[in-house]
């Protein structure tokens, strides 16, 4: 991507002529290489937007309902009974919704923030304070969940049987997540015995102080873009990068994947601020990739010039 950036930068920079038509061109080479290197396709999205009437393409539409439910689902070990969940009357919900308000639209965003609540009440790796979390905001989430199922056309019977389904797992998770507590708390105790306390559970255990409204840790998070690299202090210190995948403002949660796209930490706004202030956790990006690869190329562009032109003054 940044071989291909520099590429387009040094041809704009030397075409005497660089009309609307040139530049086009340039940009829909940088989307073909785009989406070579990406599951995604990016045109979908462009394709219906382009459209009058989104159900003019309705295997774009599933398509593309398909991969935007994808994204959201970080991990590969999701219970059956939520993925079905996801692939039948919810995924005929999120269709439904595109063909009314077309991608991006009003609902979307709302929309989409519930599959991302409903995925992390029935994730295993629980944290402290969860239980709270999940207890206040369970209700809505239910709710909203059936009023999809009903608009995806699941019959009453169906909706009962499916939502009994999402509480079994979601209470099993809490279990799962209690015995795992459980045994990391009689390894830590293990281990402190032996003078080799394992520091991290502890770390997961403490939620940190918190910190003023105003403080400027917390309101640089909240102007974060999904999208953002960060580095973590990993074993032995070595930095691992992760970047921010999802935010969940009703439970209060970031959530970020490695480069592989799998979950790897998941932190609440405070503890990232404090993490922040501590210097255990350092922003590597905010911006996009091809926007910093720009910047980068032209400024090397530029002091490549400015050589050259100093070299030819002396001679």
């Amino acid at each position: 991507m940044y071989s291909k950036v520099r590429e387009l930068v040094e041809r704009l920079l030397a075409e005497e002529n660089a009309n609307k038509n040139f530049v086009q061109g340039l940009i829909n080479e940088l989307r073909e290489i785009k989406n070579d290197f990406s599951p995604i396709d990016a045109a979908l999205e462009q394709r219906i937007r382009e459209t009058d009437d989104p159900s003019e393409r309705p295997e774009d539409v599933h398509e593309f309902v398909r991969q935007k439910v994808k994204e959201r689902v970080l991990r590969d070990d999701l219970d059956p009974s939520i993925q079905n969940l996801l692939d039948t009357h919810f995924h005929n919900f999120l269709v439904q919704l595109i063909m009314k308000e077309g991608p991006g639209g009003s609902s979307w965003k709302p929309v989409m923030s519930t599959i991302d609540v409903l995925l992390w009440t029935v994730k295993a790796d629980k944290l402290p304070g969860d239980k709270s979390r999940f207890e206040k905001i369970n209700p809505r989430l239910l709710d909203n969940i059936e009023k999809a199922l009903e608009i995806g056309g699941a019959s009453k019977s169906k909706r009962k049987k499916i939502l009994r389904q999402l509480k079994q797992v979601q209470q099993y998770s809490f279990h799962m997540a209690e015995i795992s507590g459980a045994n990391r708390l009689r390894s830590v105790g293990g281990a402190a015995d032996n003078g080799t306390a394992d520091a991290e559970p502890r770390r997961e255990r403490n939620e940190p102080p918190s910190l003023p409204r105003d403080d400027p840790y917390l309101r640089r998070i909240d102007k974060l873009p999904i999208g953002t690299w960060f580095a973590f202090k990993g074993a032995a210190g070595v930095p691992v990068r992760c970047k921010l995948a999802s935010k969940i403002d009703s439970i209060d949660k970031l959530f970020f994947v490695n480069s592989k796209g799998e979950k790897a930490v998941e932190l609440t706004r405070m503890r990232l601020a404090q993490e922040l202030k501590a210097g255990s956790v350092k922003i590597l990006t905010e911006g996009s990739l091809v926007g910093r690869a720009m910047e980068s190329v032209i400024s090397n562009l530029r002091d490549t010039s400015h050589s050259q032109e100093a070299d030819a003054a002396a001679n």
